[in-house]
């Protein structure tokens, strides 16, 4: 991998809830811009069926399959919100992530490319591969395309002069195609010719991709709101999600093997949910993200998938009470606590809904505050006399004085800590929050004058009955 960006291994909280098609489908209506700069995503034609090779980017640099595409071994994830395009290669297995400095990591065994620019900071905005496999162009978002791998240069690119480029898509010459700017515009590069009926919306960023139909004679252009905007030769789409009013739609990847000037194909949100319009078999499973704009793009098969970088707010703290609820449709895995104490709580992880205890992987019944992790592979979690569970994983302000279980890092630091103790108090060091019984470090209490270190790589700790709790 050249260039790499330096990476730590943090992981996403993934939940498997996906965006429905939200409000009734609405025309965005503008006027053409001038020129504009940065791009986004681009697709080109394929000859295999990519229906079973379509692929989610984070922008972490995490790479899911979708549907029964197989999983991919990935870089790993940068840390943060860079990545920036997607492209796979003929395989539909391996293929190349961009991240928004310029450098671009190989995965799923591609080799590693050569050459290519880097900048350092966050311009770069789309990838597109020509068939070789191996080389292909960097958009940046003032608009010029950088060759890699040995491709040639190009010529006839738009420059903007500042960020407004959106989307790439190169036509099967591998010299030739289309540069997409946030306004609409549609601008032909290396001797491409013009494709009629662009969508334009003067003075408004709200393009975010382009792909090309298998011909290579028109395409569609994708708004933020999920609209699909025919240009060249292609026939309108049918079936497609819309979000009026919502700039939630991230990526486009066009139905390699169907009908040449209206293949129909798969949108994907930027919570992970991938979406089909015209003929294109629909898509089930995948990696989703409740609530979090953070995917990237959708690649498949040649295809490039990316969008620009948006200071989009954190979304606010999911939050559940009693009941028993479904993982995926209903909450999202993670890591959630209650935030005020409760006199009985109880809680049971679920891998079935039968009611039987063969149902149960895990379970507490204790008192003050609650931690629990919700892994991806549950089917439910029940919960009573809890109270409220939420995402927002900040201190409660409950330590050192309350019963409960708290984090480490979070409500108390590392270190030696000593409280009156009694008959009733009991104290853990705790590795998890998953699975109370099998995640004990230490565990006592049960006398006066209790005295406990709690090391740097612990992760909870639970008190009950102990009193307060003082350093040293």
């Amino acid at each position: 991998m050249r260039r790499r960006l330096i990476a730590v291994a943090i992981a996403l909280i993934v939940g498997s809830v996906q965006v429905g098609s939200i409000g009734a489908a609405q025309q965005i209506k503008g006027s053409q811009p001038a020129s504009a700069q940065f791009a986004k995503s681009t697709s080109v034609a394929a000859a295999a069926d990519n229906q079973n090779g379509l692929y989610t980017l984070d922008g972490w640099g995490g790479v899911h399959p979708v549907g029964s595409a197989p999983s991919v071994s990935s870089p790993t994830y940068f840390g943060w919100d860079i990545a920036r395009g997607l492209v796979t290669r003929a395989d539909n297995q391996s293929g190349y992530i961009l991240d928004g400095f310029g450098g671009i990591h190989s995965f799923g065994g591609a080799p590693d490319v050569t050459g290519g620019p880097y900048w350092g900071w966050d311009i770069a905005r789309g990838i597109v591969l020509r068939s070789d496999g191996v080389s292909g162009y960097v958009l940046d978002g003032y608009g010029p395309l950088h060759p890699f791998g040995g491709a040639p240069a190009v010529t006839g690119f738009p420059s903007f002069g500042w960020d407004i480029a959106r989307g790439v898509a190169l036509r099967a010459d591998g010299v030739s195609g289309y540069v997409l700017d946030g306004w609409g515009g549609v601008h032909p590069f290396g001797g491409a010719p013009w494709l009629s009926g662009a969508p334009s919306w003067s003075g408004w960023d709200i393009a975010r991709t382009l792909a090309l139909n298998p011909s290579g004679g028109g395409g569609y252009v994708l708004d933020g709101w999920g609209g699909l905007h025919p240009i060249g030769n292609s026939l309108a789409a049918t079936g497609g999600p819309s979000w009026a009013g919502w700039d939630i739609a991230r990526g486009v990847v066009l139905w390699s093997v169907g009908p040449s000037t209206q293949p129909g194909g798969w949108v994907i949100d930027g919570w992970g949910g991938v979406h089909s319009f015209g003929g294109a078999p629909v898509q089930s499973g995948g990696a989703s993200w409740l609530r979090w704009d953070i995917v990237r793009g959708l690649g498949g098969s040649n295809a490039s998938g990316g969008s620009r970088h948006y200071n989009v707010p954190p979304p606010p703290p999911l939050t559940f009470g009693d009941g028993t609820w479904r993982v995926g449709p209903d909450i999202a895995s993670g890591t959630y606590r209650t935030r005020q104490g409760s006199s009985g709580c109880y809680w049971e992880r679920l891998r079935g809904f039968s009611g039987s205890f063969g149902d149960i992987i895990a379970n507490d019944f204790d008192y003050g505050n609650q931690v629990v992790t919700i892994q991806p592979t549950d089917a439910g979690f029940h919960t009573s006399g809890c109270g409220r569970w939420t995402s927002d994983l900040s201190a409660t302000g409950a330590w050192p004085t309350q019963d409960g279980v708290f984090i480490v890092g979070t409500d108390l630091s590392p270190g030696t800590y000593h409280s009156p103790g009694g008959s009733g108090c009991y104290w853990a060091r705790l590795s998890g929050f998953s699975d109370r019984s099998n995640e004990i470090i230490a565990n006592g209490g049960f006398t006066t004058s209790v005295i406990v270190t709690i090391s740097p790589g612990d992760v909870g700790f639970e008190t009950q009955s102990c009193g307060t709790w003082s350093p040293g």
